[in-house]
């Protein structure tokens, strides 16, 4: 799971 880009937080988190 990569975090650098912050595409909405929470959102990238379930997407990723």
């Amino acid at each position: 799971m990569q975090v650098h880009p912050p595409y909405g937080n929470a959102a990238k988190f379930e997407t990723l």
